[in-house]
């Protein structure tokens, strides 16, 4: 049997089947952000609405603070009123986690060590997302608070943690770097993510989305940052009847890299290329970044992202 089960949601948490659960030892609230909207509502008010359905009378509820989160300050204020009515109805007690309460120690392509100012505790992870340390802290104070696991063993569960896909680096040099960011919340943390570790420097990227996410929004998010610069963008389409062809997204990266300050005169259209198949997509991509000498970033779909990593790990070790 097991000592302790972490059971994720599946999608929300209102009408999720983990609410056969009725008294579990604690509720912890994630990132909110625009996804899946068909289904969660298309306000975030209406998203936190569904997510606060996980929420259980008198039940400790961890939160990541919606402060802290790339949205905007209407977003923030709705979502955080909802989720804190919904505790205080329920009589649940609520720990919001904040990025104040982080201190960044040190942050390397090996990971990053930073100090959580409520445990006092100090861990390494080698996961490199902007947005970690935030996701171990919620980790960190439920095992605190409930009593679920003593400092060492805490400080051993965030250094051992893997997360396939999810700024997972293939190989350093140079670096390959997949991604599931698929929705605008997650390209900005990824955009963050590639800004701390290729200050200035050309990326590569794999793109390939589904064609009822705000793929647009994404794009720009990744294409028109200035800390780091597009050397060439290979767009593919992912495994699914909901994708989005390679065409139209090349046509859509051409129209954004056409728009930068220093993207007239169609400069950038050789740089933008199509791949029908998404192993197809990963070989010319690692062809581009190898011949350049440059890092490689694949994002845009969980399904395009999972079906290449193979590929994409098994030329990265050739």
């Amino acid at each position: 049997g097991c000592d302790v089960v972490v059971l994720e949601t599946g999608l929300g948490g209102r009408l999720d089947s983990t609410n056969v659960i009725d008294k579990p030892l604690a509720s912890i609230i994630t990132a909110l952000g625009y996804d899946h909207m068909d289904r969660l509502g298309s306000t975030l008010a209406e998203i936190a609405s569904e997510k606060a359905g996980i929420i259980k009378q008198e039940c400790p509820v961890f939160l990541y603070n919606v402060f802290d989160l790339f949205l905007s300050e209407q977003d923030q204020v709705a979502a955080d009123r909802l989720l804190r009515q919904r505790c205080q109805s329920l009589g649940a007690p609520l720990d919001v986690v904040s990025q104040a309460d982080i201190t960044l120690l040190d942050y390397t392509w090996s990971g990053q060590s930073f100090r959580e100012r409520v445990t006092g505790l100090t861990v390494q992870t080698c996961l490199l997302g902007v947005i970690q340390p935030m996701n171990a802290c919620l980790a960190i104070r439920a095992c605190a608070a409930l009593g679920l696991a003593t400092d060492d063993q805490i400080r051993q569960g965030i250094a051992l943690a893997r997360w396939p896909a999810r700024m997972e680096l293939l190989r350093r040099d140079p670096p390959i770097l997949v991604d599931g960011a698929h929705n605008p919340q997650g390209c900005q943390a990824l955009a963050a993510t590639l800004n701390r570790l290729l200050p200035g420097q050309p990326v590569v990227f794999l793109a390939g989305f589904l064609a009822d996410k705000d793929y647009e929004a994404m794009l720009r998010i990744m294409l028109e940052q200035t800390a780091y610069r597009p050397a060439a963008v290979v767009c593919t389409k992912p495994v699914s009847l909901r994708a989005l062809s390679e065409e139209q997204l090349a046509h859509k990266v051409r129209d954004i890299l056409n728009r930068l300050p220093d993207g007239g005169g169609n400069r950038y259209n050789e740089a933008v290329w199509t791949a029908p198949s998404p192993e197809e997509g990963a070989q010319l991509a690692l062809k581009l970044a190898s011949g350049q000498s440059v890092a490689l970033c694949a994002f845009g779909s969980l399904y395009m992202v999972g079906y290449i990593r193979q590929t994409l790990m098994q030329e990265a070790h050739a």
